[in-house]
């Protein structure tokens, strides 16, 4: 019988000096490789967005050539077309394809009134939508809402 305490109080200091009384460390949540890489490569795009060049330009909106409506100096970054630019500063409406732009800051073409928007770029005018036109450091643009 003496055995069988003996073994009881064996178990038991056992037992008694495997457990602690620290909590089980809680699991943590390890990200897939693939998303890390993805992190990285957010943080390095937006590290050399932040060192990126800005160029500016002015873009004048007028109506028959004359009156002025708006004249702003915008910010760009090196291969921007003006249709980019344009859409981030002023309120815009264009053709199906997203090229030619239809209307500005609530001016919009009318064919039964013969209203457009044309565009000089320094003084020349441009023959290609606004999306094919890439924005050059101090252009100065010029919209005119005028009759055809």
């Amino acid at each position: 019988m003496l055995k069988k305490w003996l073994a009881v109080g064996f178990v038991a200091t056992l037992l008694v000096g495997c457990a602690t009384d620290e909590e089980a460390p809680e699991e943590q949540e390890l990200e897939p490789v693939e998303e890390a890489e993805d992190e990285a490569t957010t943080d390095d795009e937006t590290a050399s967005d932040a060192t990126e060049e800005t160029f500016e330009a002015t873009i004048i909106l007028t109506e028959d050539g004359e009156e002025v409506i708006e004249e702003s100096t915008v910010e760009f970054s090196e291969g921007d077309n003006l249709m980019e630019v344009m859409d981030e500063y002023f309120e815009l409406s264009t053709d199906a394809d997203q090229t030619f732009i239809e209307g500005i800051n609530g001016y919009d073409s009318n064919e039964a009134d013969g209203y457009f928007w044309t565009y000089t770029v320094n003084e020349e005018e441009i023959f290609e939508g606004a999306a094919d036109y890439e924005l050059e450091p101090e252009d100065e643009v010029h919209f005119d809402f005028a009759e055809w």
